[in-house]
């Protein structure tokens, strides 16, 4: 294909080539010299309104998301990303071939650590920023420059996909689409080395990115196949021969895979309808009407242009491989995640949303937008957007709560691993990091820092936040129990309990005997444990409750009567001590230790 020079209204000559619709430009003459001052506005007020859109959806997000910290998935890269072999960027994770994330995260272990979160969640936006801009440029070329903002602007502050929007991690699926369409914009313009380098660099870092990577990889070869670009075979040939390379050494199975050809089916037509849903703001289970009735419309337009331009004897190119972008993307996930059942993840939607919107640029190029029914059309679509995004706050906000807490806990949690020093193969919070232990995260952080609590927080936070501390002090050893012990000998101090008693007691040096009030009553009664321990006897079972940070005093176990036991914490920087409640029937002999 021989490269052509540029008509003087912007398109290129290889949109006509590739089945555009675009009107064609009009003649030369004063009149087109007189409308590029307005184009060039028009370009302005584009760039305008996105950079400006992006900037305030950019600082929102960064404001939602200021008291999260690492999550889940990244703690299996904080765990086992760290080295520099090859085994550590080639190395699957989830099935997803996770280079450019995991190069990502080294670069930001070895500079940030993991004492601040910011740097990380500035790297998110950098990524979801550059993805909304490919999106931009992708539908300017198609739609012209104001309408071209719609898209993106659904995706800014798109509160079902909240996960890829706050959650650092999510590179590999905001990365993978970005670099994606950059290739295909790159695949927009003439062959030329510096343009399909680029492009061919952007299709490698997709499919290194995550397994999104993939679809985005098969629109491009659908485009370089139906335009007979032979001399740009190697610009998808390469990123092909890589993935499959990495796919056929690294990751011989698909998770998943296994479920029923059913199964996958419904999947795919769930998630479908989820990601069109996306779009309207509404999470999976919300409007599902709604949602229902929009993906329908989308397919029946689909297959509306598609007979239209074939009947016209034009092929589609760009629309084609939107759709195969989609469809792979869709296809692929229902194979590996039928069986989760997950179709409606917060994960999912930005990426199923971001494909649906690629196909409906693609049903929208060729109409001329400047035409008074076209721009009702389009003043009707951003009402729509505006009232879609502001519906999309609610989940935003509520999944930013969602992070938020989990990252209360975590930091709180971790810090108590750090206090007590527990044994190496102890898991802290099996359910926020089920595969942590406490002997990879203490040599994370001597290696790289601390984003747990200062411990001298611990006392004001949530009251739930303060007994899973004290859950994880206890599971971790900070408490012990010995029997077999001899109590000091002597008189001890008798202490009636009384209503009016204090609520707790601090043992002095020497012993107490703690008795009811009456000989018929039951023995309870709260004790200051002190550094050196207590022991206890008792002629009858002693009940023990314990509690530090926390306001609920949580079982401890049973002291068998007739010995003596001793009970004893781990000696720690933190200023709170453990309080102990015991219960007995008979009266409990109490004495200071150490």
């Amino acid at each position: 294909m021989t490269a052509r020079a540029r008509p003087r209204d912007g398109r290129r000559p290889s949109d006509e080539a590739a089945g555009s619709e675009l009107p064609a430009p009009g003649p030369p003459g004063r009149a087109s010299v007189r409308a590029l001052p307005a184009g060039a506005r028009a370009d302005a007020a584009g760039h305008a309104l996105f950079a400006t859109a992006t900037l305030l959806a950019a600082g929102y997000l960064l404001h939602l998301g200021r008291r999260t910290t690492f999550f889940y998935d990244e703690w299996t890269f904080i765990r086992t990303r760290r080295d520099w072999h090859p085994g550590t960027f080639l190395d699957p994770h989830n099935g997803h071939f996770s280079a450019v994330p995991v190069l990502a995260y080294h670069l930001l272990f070895a500079t940030a650590g993991l004492r601040a979160y910011l740097p990380y969640r500035l790297l998110l936006m950098a990524f979801h920023a550059g993805a909304c801009f490919a999106l931009y440029r992708y539908g300017r070329r198609r739609l012209g420059p104001l309408p071209a903002v719609l898209p993106p602007a659904l995706l800014l502050l798109n509160g079902p996909g909240y996960q890829d929007l706050l959650w650092p991690f999510q590179i590999g699926f905001v990365g993978a689409l970005g670099f994606g369409v950059a290739a295909l914009l790159a695949l927009d313009g003439p062959p030329g080395r510096r343009r399909d380098l680029a492009g061919c660099l952007c299709l490698l870092a997709s499919v290194a990115s995550s397994g999104v990577g993939v679809a985005m990889l098969a629109g491009a070869i659908v485009r370089v196949l139906l335009r007979r670009q032979w001399r740009r075979w190697w610009m998808v040939g390469l990123p092909a021969a890589v993935f499959v390379a990495w796919f056929a050494d690294y990751d011989a199975s698909l998770p998943g895979s296994s479920g029923t050809a059913a199964g996958k089916a419904g999947y795919l037509l769930h998630f479908f309808r989820a990601a069109v849903g996306a779009l309207t703001g509404h999470a999976a289970t919300r409007a599902v009407t709604l949602a229902t009735v929009l993906s329908w419309l989308v397919v029946a337009l689909v297959l509306a242009r598609l007979a239209y331009e074939l009947r016209a004897r034009r092929l589609p190119v760009d629309l084609l491989a939107a759709v195969t972008v989609a469809l792979v993307l869709l296809g692929l996930t229902a194979a590996t995640r039928a069986q989760d059942h997950d179709f409606g993840a917060s994960r999912y939607a930005y990426t199923g949303g971001f494909t649906v919107l690629l196909v409906l640029i693609e049903l929208l190029r060729g109409i001329d937008l400047r035409r008074w029914p076209a721009r009702a059309g389009v003043g009707l679509l951003a009402v729509a957007t505006a009232a879609s995004v502001v519906t999309g706050l609610q989940p935003l906000r509520l999944g930013a709560h969602s992070l938020t807490g989990a990252a209360r806990y975590l930091r709180a949690d971790l810090a108590a691993v750090q206090l007590s020093d527990p044994p190496p193969s102890y898991q802290p919070n099996r359910r926020l990091i089920p595969f942590q232990d406490s002997g990879s995260y203490l040599a994370a952080v001597r290696a790289l820092g601390s984003p747990a609590l200062p411990v001298t927080e611990l006392p004001r936070q949530a009251p739930d936040v303060r007994d899973d501390v004290d859950r994880v002090l206890r599971q971790a050893g900070e408490l012990t129990v010995t029997g077999a012990i001899r109590q000091p000998g002597g008189p001890a101090l008798p202490v009636i309990l009384a209503p009016g008693l204090p609520e707790s007691l601090a043992p002095q040096p020497g012993c107490l005997l703690l008795r009811p009030e009456a000989p018929a009553r039951r023995l309870t009664v709260r004790l200051s444990l002190p550094w050196g321990g207590l022991t206890l006897g008792s002629a009858a079972t002693i009940r023990l409750a314990v509690r530090r940070f926390g306001p609920t005093l949580v079982a401890f176990g049973r002291l068998p009567a007739g010995r003596g036991w001793l009970i004893r914490p781990r000696f720690d920087a933190a200023p709170a001590r453990w309080t102990v409640q015991l219960g007995a029937s008979a009266p409990v002999r109490a004495c200071a230790a150490g």
